[in-house]
């Protein structure tokens, strides 16, 4: 019994595993307005720092947490949640892109140039630092009989993304006039009965870019003064 109750175990946290497929981004609807900065900007490909250590249900750390009295342990900690996707760093410039484009807030928008060399009066320089996913198994300090608490409705564990990105704002000498990083994050609990792996980064990314646009209404307020 207590061999098939592992086996159970490990089943059910091989479909908690996060799917990779990459996440759709949705830019607001675009305003048709006088734009408020007489100003170009240009955004070019992100710089992505992130390393890509992915550690999938280590057995190690899943064994841990049917020791008794062991609250919890992490089985899953992805560090490249969308996979081994090279143009990441193009996906992500050209989402912020959009949303400055969208938002009327410069007279130009450049996205993605091909040319190293700044065509524009400001430049945007984006760097994905990271973008975990993390989950935790818990039996309840109880080692195995802790997987019938599941059966009755309590969590199995919790799961959690996050998202941090830096932006630099440089002018025309490549003077850095504004930097910020942003960190957004995201919790929800695992149930025996819905296994399937959320993603919440187009979410955490919306909430970053829409505080990035207002942030870059007060640089340029003040740049203008």
């Amino acid at each position: 019994m207590k061999r098939i109750m592992i086996l159970l175990s490990l089943w059910i946290m091989c479909g908690c595993s996060v799917s990779n497929n990459v996440w759709k981004y949705t830019a607001e609807p675009k305003i048709y307005q006088e734009p408020k900065v007489k100003a170009s900007i240009q955004i070019p490909a992100f710089r992505d720092l992130r390393k890509n250590d992915n550690e999938i249900l280590n057995g190690g750390k899943f064994f841990l947490a049917m020791l008794p009295l062991v609250p919890y342990a992490t089985v899953t900690d992805i560090k490249v949640p969308e996979g081994n996707i090279a143009k990441a760093p193009e996906i992500f410039a050209q989402a912020t892109g959009e949303e400055i484009a969208n938002a009327a807030l410069f007279d130009d928008v450049i996205i993605m140039p091909t040319s190293q060399k700044m065509n524009s009066d400001y430049l945007l320089e984006g760097t994905i630092l990271s973008s975990n996913v993390r989950q935790t198994i818990t039996y309840y300090g109880l080692s195995l009989p802790g997987d019938l608490l599941w059966l009755l409705g309590a969590p199995m564990g919790k799961a959690y993304n996050d998202l941090t990105i830096q932006y630099r704002l440089l002018d025309k000498k490549y003077d850095v006039i504004w930097d910020k990083t942003y960190f957004k994050e995201k919790g929800w609990l695992l149930s025996f009965y819905n296994q399937e792996g959320l993603n919440y980064y187009e979410e955490l990314y919306k909430d970053i870019n829409m505080q990035l646009l207002e942030d870059l209404k007060e640089v340029m307020k003040r740049k203008n003064r």
